[in-house]
């Protein structure tokens, strides 16, 4: 048995938060003892609040959504003061998720585990402080990386090289695979985020773009964020906003193709929930796209434009039928393997891999 702590920025309904919260149940259920520990989530200003551009979190929301059978192993420390020693267990081994869990972590006691990082993204974003970022990446830590973009860029820019590239995986029970779709018209899917980086706003021009060539197209989208109100009222347009878990499978089952437009992206879950689901994606040249998308075999990879999008989506409409349910099932079989059992079980077996006893002093 192994002890593992995950460490959290926040509790969020971030895909990043899931991920952590799938490892550790399946952590859990191979045997070993894990726990996770996160700051508090801040609560918004009122002025967001007022204006819409935030939403006042409802109490014990992000738990039940991602770890809400395994409450009992969560610990969380209060937003305003750093962590402490005594808020985290003993353990092997101290996961942590964002570069600045990382600092945290760095000065803790050897009792607290040797320290990894789980990258999941490449964080050097212009508005965080880029040369305490860079000294995560350089730090002496475990480094398991969930796409080959992310370990490329850590290895290119930092000179580390990731001790293992882990895809992250999909829930094929959850996210079954529906063979055919029922549609009056093409429906494309989508999660929608505000920051500019995830290039949501593609969708509209897009959906423009095919009316002008003819081929009536409706959008359903999910998500935390809201689009901007002249988005949300169109005839052509779906929000589900924060749709219960649930209901989130059928929401790709019933769409025939997945937009997924990201500048950049360390990983991607859309994209594998969907093809999962059967659902072929569009998506850009973002996260894990370059390692799974077979261009015109299991769904099309493309310039993250509407044009792009426009272009690869006429070329989806130009196949019959039988053509389409064979992208259908090829964008299912592409992920029909990658299990959390799988996934849960190279980790584990990073971790142990000749790193040096549990309490080692870290660099």
């Amino acid at each position: 048995m192994t002890r593992i702590t995950f460490l959290m920025p926040q509790l969020s309904l971030n895909g990043g938060i899931r991920v952590i919260g799938e490892y550790g149940r399946e952590l859990t259920r191979q045997g070993h003892d894990v726990a996770f520990v996160a700051r508090e989530p801040q609560q918004p200003r009122l002025r967001d609040i007022l204006r819409g551009r935030a939403f006042r979190r409802r109490s014990g929301e992000d738990l039940s959504d991602y770890f809400f059978d395994v409450a009992d192993r969560l610990r969380t420390f209060p937003a305003r003061r750093k962590l402490r020693a005594s808020d985290l267990p003993d353990a092997d081994f101290l996961v942590c998720s964002w570069w600045e869990t990382v600092e945290w972590a760095a000065p803790m006691p050897a009792s607290k585990g040797r320290l990894a990082h789980l990258m999941q993204g490449y964080e050097m974003f212009p508005w965080v402080p880029r040369d305490r970022v860079a000294r995560t990446y350089e730090a002496d830590t475990i480094k398991v990386a969930v796409s080959r973009w992310i370990a490329d860029m850590v290895e290119t820019n930092h000179g580390r090289t990731a001790d293992a590239v882990i895809h992250n995986a999909v829930d094929a029970a959850r996210f079954a695979f529906r063979p055919t779709r029922e549609n009056d018209c093409l429906t494309l899917g989508m999660v929608y985020s505000q920051p500019s980086i995830k290039n949501s706003d593609l969708a509209f021009p897009l959906l423009d773009l095919l009316a002008a060539r003819g081929i009536k197209a409706k959008l359903v989208v999910f998500g935390t964020d809201q689009p901007a109100d002249e988005h949300l009222s169109r005839a052509d347009t779906v929000f589900h906003r924060r749709p219960d878990q649930s209901r989130i499978p059928s929401i790709y089952q019933g769409c025939d193709l997945w937009l997924f437009p990201s500048l950049e992206e360390g990983f991607g879950l859309p994209l594998i929930e969907a093809m999962a689901c059967g659902t072929p994606v569009v998506s850009g040249i973002a996260g894990v796209a370059p390692e799974l998308v077979r261009d015109a075999v299991n769904g099309y990879l493309c310039d993250p434009t509407p044009d792009s999008f426009a272009a690869a989506i006429t070329r989806y409409m130009d196949l019959s039928p039988a053509a389409r349910q064979e992208m259908s099932r090829a964008a299912h079989q592409t992920v029909a393997n990658w299990s959390w059992t799988d996934a849960a079980g190279q980790f584990i077996r990073t971790l142990d891999a000749d790193h040096g006893p549990a309490n080692a002093r870290r660099g």
